[in-house]
């Protein structure tokens, strides 16, 4: 039950590896409900790393019976409208997920804070430039700001770091100390990164250039996981959420990350996230006193 708002440029929504979870979005773009976008191809790659179904075909998200609830808000706005796109998410997900940076702006940034303090957690990709200032919104210290690893457990040398870095999560390493990018849903086919014709153009393959990456992939891994751990608590606070996957998190690269006596790393935040860990933490913090003596005297 729990919705994830892919805040990006658009979603297929007829993707048959996404209809099956996606709920009611919208356009900021048009203006209308249909938030399909065949010619943007990242919102759609977005959401198939969080829910796409286990469906036997095709991939599956790390949340794969978790809601998908598309945002499209590819186009220029002002920023009073970017807030009303936190305003709208905020009333329709427990959780938005933002792979993309803008202009610093105090509107938008108490829009977000907003959306935090009404108990929706969001999470922010650190940015693609590789430097040691991660981007905004991730940079507001309310949202969860996720870094990017390689399959070889080390930073992608893209990922942005410094202070405000959370956590990192696996994504694309070719050229950046890892040799596998990011297989994931696409839309149909010959718009989007794959070119090829449906039913191969539907997706993004992992051992080739079709393959899709950056902090992009690794921030919905991480709004993933949180989905499935709200999904086993559901009244983990964004807080909460932000403090369990930092405690969970593996210390990667330990003899170059450089964690400090609190466990944060300035390129790794407190490590690479670990999903069975994370839940398995939602679930024993979900456990109240008295459920835990029913579970005993049952």
């Amino acid at each position: 039950d729990i919705g994830i708002v892919v805040h990006d440029s658009g979603v297929d929504v007829n993707h048959p590896d996404l209809i099956a979870n996606i709920g009611p979005g919208w356009d900021f773009d048009n203006n209308d409900d249909d938030a399909t976008n065949n010619d943007g191809p990242h919102g759609t790659a977005c959401a198939g790393i969080i829910a796409a179904a286990a469906n036997g075909q095709g991939v599956a998200g790390i949340a794969p019976n978790c809601q998908i609830i598309p945002l499209r808000a590819a186009g220029s706005h002002p920023f009073d409208v970017w807030a009303d796109t936190f305003d709208w998410a905020a009333l329709r997900g427990r959780i938005i997920s933002c792979s993309w940076s803008i202009t610093p702006n105090n509107t938008l940034s108490d829009a977000i804070r907003d959306a935090v303090s009404n108990g929706v957690t969001v999470f922010c990709a650190t940015g693609n430039d590789g430097t040691g200032t991660i981007s905004y919104p991730a940079s507001i210290a309310e949202t969860i700001a996720v870094g990017a690893s390689t399959n070889q457990d080390v930073r992608s040398a893209y990922s942005q770091f410094g202070a405000g870095i959370d956590i990192v999560a696996p994504s694309s390493g070719p050229g950046s100390g890892g040799t596998l990018r990011v297989e994931t849903t696409d839309v149909q086919g010959a718009n989007g990164y794959n070119t090829a014709n449906v039913p191969a153009g539907d997706y993004c393959n992992a051992n080739d250039t079709t393959g899709f990456g950056g902090t992009s992939a690794a921030k919905p891994l991480t709004a993933g996981i949180a989905g499935l751990m709200l999904s086993v608590s559901p009244h983990l606070t964004p807080a909460e959420v932000r403090e369990i996957l930092r405690a969970t998190a593996d210390k990667i690269d330990q003899p170059n990350a450089n964690y400090d006596a609190n466990g944060w790393s300035s390129e790794y935040g407190f490590g690479r996230v670990n999903a069975a860990a994370a839940v398995t933490r939602a679930h024993h913090a979900g456990v109240t006193l008295p459920a835990a003596l029913s579970l005993l005297l049952e």
